[in-house]
């Protein structure tokens, strides 16, 4: 917030700002941390007050930076909407704001936007101001005591105040945010800029439109294939729009229950948001077409959970080999071999992952591969096959259903080792499949997967000819890092650094928390780690 300037106080009560969420990222990582119910309320955008109130007098204040703000008592009575106060409450923090209409009618050619209308009133330096009247108080907290919205909305309604506009959900989802967010900026006859997630522990985060929007029309959906054998959708627009300055002309559609559901095809109408993906994405359909266009040349099945489609006998299909032998070399840590490379490896026959294990510089450059790229890949692909441990080789073998990635084995691994999983329970898959259920956060059904899979890793592990890399692990104090590190990589992945953090002992972390010792990202123009 503003330094306030005249009529500055100490703030009776912190008016900190809520940590912001633009990214998919980020929103997962919050869900993860924060259980619901949900209490999702309209961020309107205007400037944030503060009503406090007791027997005697009451107060209202505007934010300034949190701890020392302005008192601009002067304007009660006159704003609309700031209620009597409650029995039993002594604050309430909401927004001061003014509707679109009165704005676009009355102050439209002297401010530029709703905001700074209110803004200017409530710095204004006379104590009467115009415009006052024409503001209304929306609550969205109530601060002493700590009470829930939803709980304290009824009290707040009697008392004369009106609360800011909201729901209640169970889960949540980035996809049901965006367009839960499109349908209320139609709806709503105030600015938002965004939403305020609550969760059931109290904890809130805003989730902004960090972001622009347009609506484009459906040229068509087009599906790839994912390396697990599912069809994704991506939109095809008939002509691009711009966003943040790019021009975007195709559209994450999500899954195929988004597309039938909404019946995504040629013609359909729908609002596009971009907030740095690589592939923007739909936030809503104001129109569907008159049917979905969902993928031919394939016989596929939905799955379970009645989301996604996946390619009925897809292990042979071309796109789910090139996938698999890119994540395979991507996740060994070998780098500058892209999908178009690797394609060209399948073409020529290369098209496992022993086969490809087995190649020399010669085979690449067969397969229509640069004399320099080809020797990069032999060289680089067998030093990091050597150096890779067994949690990392199982993500990387494509063996594995869809989720189980290196820590959800290294769990598996630390409690039934390899070396007992393929001795002690061989011919015993149920007794393996019981007591790998029985570790926290695996449970059946993952656990019953991973036994299914293990066969297959167990022939790959074979045919490879793979033997861990003798490694001691010990408790040890590395230079600027300290003992037995946690460290998190954010905005990169960096296989060789992940294999030297486990020889002195240290973990990776998988998002930032209070057992996080280091943090590790690239610097701002991303050249080089800090």
């Amino acid at each position: 917030g503003a330094t306030p300037t005249d009529r500055k106080v100490r703030l009776p009560y912190s008016m900190a700002s809520l940590d912001k969420i633009t990214t998919e990222k980020a929103l997962s990582r919050w869900l993860l941390d924060n259980s619901g119910p949900y209490v999702i309320a309209d961020k309107l955008d205007g400037v944030s007050a503060m009503h406090v109130f007791s027997a005697r007098e009451e107060q209202l204040y505007t934010r300034g930076n949190g701890l020392v703000g302005s008192n601009i008592s002067p304007m009660l009575g006159a704003v609309k909407s700031i209620g009597r106060g409650v029995r039993g409450y002594k604050a309430v923090r909401g927004e001061l704001v003014i509707s679109n209409s009165v704005f676009g009618r009355t102050y439209s050619k002297q401010y530029r936007n709703p905001r700074n209308f209110v803004s200017g009133v409530v710095n204004a330096t006379r104590e009467t101001k115009a415009g006052v009247s024409d503001l209304a108080f929306f609550v969205h907290s109530v601060i002493d005591p700590v009470v829930n919205l939803s709980a304290a909305k009824s009290k707040l309604e009697a008392a004369g105040y009106s609360v800011v506009p909201f729901v209640k959900k169970t889960r949540l989802t980035e996809t049901w945010l965006l367009e839960y967010l499109a349908e209320r900026r139609k709806k709503t006859k105030y600015d938002i800029d965004g939403l305020v997630i609550t969760a059931n522990s109290g904890a809130a985060v805003a989730f902004k439109a960090g972001y622009e929007m347009a609506t484009a029309i459906v040229k068509e959906v087009e599906w790839s294939i994912t390396r697990f054998g599912y069809l994704k959708p991506v939109v095809i627009l008939q002509q691009g729009v711009k966003l943040a300055g790019v021009t975007v002309k195709r559209v994450s559609a999500h899954n195929a229950k988004f597309v039938m559901d909404n019946r995504l095809g040629p013609g359909a109408r729908i609002d596009v948001v971009r907030s740095g993906e690589v592939i923007p994405k739909i936030a809503s359909v104001e129109k569907g077409a008159s049917r979905a266009q969902m993928p031919k040349g394939y016989e596929y099945t939905w799955t379970d959970t009645g989301v996604d489609i996946i390619i009925d006998d897809h292990a042979d299909v071309d796109e789910v080999v090139v996938g698999k032998l890119t994540e395979f070399l991507i996740r060994i840590g070998v780098d500058r071999v892209k999908q178009a490379q690797v394609a060209k490896l399948v073409d020529h026959g290369i098209d496992t992952i022993p086969k490809l294990l087995k190649s020399k510089t010669r085979d690449f450059e067969d397969a229509g591969m640069g004399g320099i790229l080809a020797a990069h890949l032999y060289t680089k692909m067998n030093l990091r096959i050597k150096a890779i441990d067994l949690p990392a080789l199982m993500a990387a073998s494509g063996v594995f259903p869809r989720g189980m990635g290196e820590r959800r084995f290294e769990t598996l691994l630390s409690e039934v080792p390899y070396r007992a999983q393929i001795t002690v329970y061989k011919g015993k898959r149920a007794k393996l499949r019981n007591r790998l259920s029985e570790i926290p956060g695996i449970g059946q059904v993952v656990a019953a997967d991973y036994v299914a899979a293990l066969p297959d890793f167990i022939k790959l592990v074979t045919a490879i000819k793979w033997k861990p890399a003798r490694v001691a692990i010990k408790k040890t104090r590395v230079s600027g890092l300290g003992l037995n590190p946690i460290v998190v990589f954010t905005g990169f992945r960096d296989r060789e650094l992940q294999d030297k953090l486990k020889a002195v002992g240290g973990k990776l972390g998988a998002s930032v928390s209070a057992n996080t010792t280091h943090v590790v990202s690239l610097n701002p123009s991303g050249s080089s780690l800090k």
